[in-house]
């Protein structure tokens, strides 16, 4: 009987830390966007914890610096465009390559879609 709950203390273990293992990577590197738009572009983004920053390219004179939080899969960004526009990104983490989701604008320049970023190696 003893084994038994041994065994089942650590299936149940091995399933809970394995379970949050593919969320716990560093997204920190670059990353191709490609957005609904057809715009593409390249992402260089960076990780301290859960603090994520970086810079983007972008087809305007517009600031390039984004910046926000992942918890667990998902990653929440915002960029001041510093055109009276605000770009905001809800991105989920499919893969350690694969990260999908959607952007939305607030302020003069509306705009919205879907994005998704793969990983450059």
């Amino acid at each position: 009987m003893r084994r038994i709950v041994i065994i089942g203390i650590c299936l149940f273990l091995f399933a809970v830390i394995g379970s949050g293992s593919a969320y716990a990577q560093d997204i920190a590197g670059r990353w191709r966007a490609e957005f609904s738009n057809h715009y593409v572009g390249t992402w260089r983004l960076h990780q301290t914890g859960d603090e994520i920053t970086g810079r983007i390219t972008v087809g305007d004179n517009s600031r390039r610096d984004i910046s926000g939080r992942k918890t667990g899969s998902s990653v929440s960004l915002t960029r001041d465009t510093g055109l009276k526009t605000i770009q905001h990104y809800q991105l989920s983490i499919e893969s350690p390559d694969r990260i999908r989701g959607t952007y939305w604008n607030t302020g003069r320049d509306k705009d919205k879609g879907t994005l998704t970023l793969t990983r450059i190696r």
